[in-house]
């Protein structure tokens, strides 16, 4: 039956062969479940973890500052051509003063920020 929440009570009880005192019989509601199944709705797939984080990481604004993280590292090293950029950062890396260190702090604290976000958009969807 067709849109049977706008017809008559008396309409959708003959219809359907039934009375408001006895309902369906179980031959009826065998018969019913095996054309129609149960009344539910199918379950939607859910995304996997990865999926959700990676998710987390399309936002326009993150990537900006997942590029900003990058160029700062970057800029703080004393880049040339001749040398690749894991020399530059195992350099960098053993290489002693306070201006080594700051050259990781900038990006290190960006993503921080920036896992802390995705933990957090993550657990807030699941």
């Amino acid at each position: 039956m067709e849109n049977a929440h706008m017809k008559e009570s008396q309409d959708v009880l003959s219809h359907f062969s039934v009375t408001e005192e006895t309902g369906l019989t179980p031959d009826q509601v065998k018969r019913n479940l095996a054309e129609y199944g149960y009344n539910e709705l199918p379950a939607e797939e859910g995304k996997s973890i990865w999926e959700l984080v990676v998710e987390q990481f399309e936002d326009l604004l993150v990537r900006i500052l997942l590029l900003a993280a990058c160029i700062s590292f970057v800029s703080d090293l004393n880049f040339s051509p001749s040398h690749s950029m894991i020399y530059f950062i195992v350099l960098a890396w053993f290489e002693e003063g306070e201006e080594t260190v700051t050259a990781f702090v900038e990006p290190f604290v960006i993503l921080l920020i920036l896992i802390a976000n995705a933990v957090v958009g993550v657990w807030q969807v699941s």
